[in-house]
């Protein structure tokens, strides 16, 4: 249930029994999440940044996970099932999950100075990568908004391997409603 999925521990083994809805994210997560094939549905998360299904991970798997009908919204660091994820003593594995119709934006905004900053790092799986390997994963009908660095699979990666993945339906469209170097 949405409770018990709560109720997990950064570190953690885990096995989803059934699907569920969630309509708020994780946080931190760095321990081992097998999906079993089951989904995750109508995730909805409005974050600063970090705005995924697990916000941040360092090191740690997920995998067999599908997340379906999903709505985020962010500065940066936005992905359907993470948004923000470096190494810890092992890499980060995402492996055969999906993300399914959804939609991310991540929003440009204006700092005290009057430039603009942010609005960047976003992809379908993972916004933002630092040491990750990304295996078999699939993004259909997703649309994604930003200024740069955005993706059908990882928005940024730094080190990371993506292999084996699938992209249909996926739009990338680039928010050039302000004079991002002002």
């Amino acid at each position: 249930t949405a409770d018990e999925f709560a109720k997990m521990t950064a570190d953690g083994k885990y096995y989803l029994a059934n699907d569920i809805t969630l309509t708020a994210s994780y946080g931190e997560f760095k321990g081992i999440l097998d999906g079993n094939g089951k989904t995750i549905k109508n995730l909805k998360v409005d974050h600063a940044d970090c705005a995924g299904l697990f916000g941040n991970m360092c090191g740690g798997t997920i995998k067999n996970l599908t997340i379906d009908g999903f709505n985020l919204n962010s500065d940066h660091y936005a992905g359907a099932i993470l948004g923000w994820g470096e190494t810890g003593a092992n890499p980060i594995v995402i492996e055969n999950c999906k993300a399914l119709n959804g939609k991310i934006k991540v929003n440009v905004i204006e700092k005290a100075d009057g430039s603009h900053d942010l609005g960047d790092k976003a992809g379908a799986i993972v916004g933002f990568s630092h040491y990750g390997i990304y295996t078999g994963n699939e993004a259909q009908n997703v649309e994604i908004v930003g200024y740069r660095d955005l993706g059908g699979i990882v928005g940024y990666g730094n080190n990371t391997i993506v292999k084996n993945c699938k992209v249909t339906e996926v739009a990338l469209r680039q928010d050039l409603t302000i004079d991002y170097k002002k």
